[in-house]
């Protein structure tokens, strides 16, 4: 398994906690619309809470980079902020937006992810499940090469 970040101090926390849990894990220092790997390199790509923290256009970068360096029938499966369940969901998001900008997190509380991974090139695109917590609704998107 393979793991990167941009920052350093994150890599640093994430090979301590993987050391700690004797788990096999590379990380490599790089930037998510810009992927050190060559093509056709990974069967599963997974995103995390990442992509709202991105503008529209690196969103689209990051998921083309994740298309290319996955395999012929790869998957990726994606965890980030949806679109809100109901109002009162939506209304808690501004506290996130507040934080984080409205310019990065706007698209992904429109619901627009699925439109950027199918822009990106994926198949099948799907929301699989949707989770909603106290400051938002977390949609899982699914899609294949």
């Amino acid at each position: 398994m393979t793991g990167f970040d941009g920052d350093e101090s994150i890599l640093a926390i994430a090979q301590k906690k993987m050391k700690q849990e004797n788990f096999a894990f590379e990380f490599v220092k790089a930037m998510s619309y810009s992927m050190p790997f060559a093509e056709n390199t990974f069967d599963v790509a997974i995103s995390s809470i990442m992509l709202h923290h991105l503008s529209d256009s690196d969103k689209i970068k990051t998921l083309t980079e994740a298309h290319r360096v996955l395999k012929p029938n790869g998957e990726i499966n994606i965890a980030d902020w949806g679109k809100a369940s109901n109002f009162m969901i939506r209304t808690l998001f501004h506290i996130i937006q507040l934080l984080d900008g409205y310019d990065t997190t706007t698209s992904n509380v429109q619901g627009r992810i699925p439109e950027f991974m199918q822009k990106a090139g994926f198949r099948d695109v799907k929301e699989v499940s949707k989770i909603d917590t106290v400051l938002g609704t977390v949609s899982l998107y699914q899609g294949l090469k």
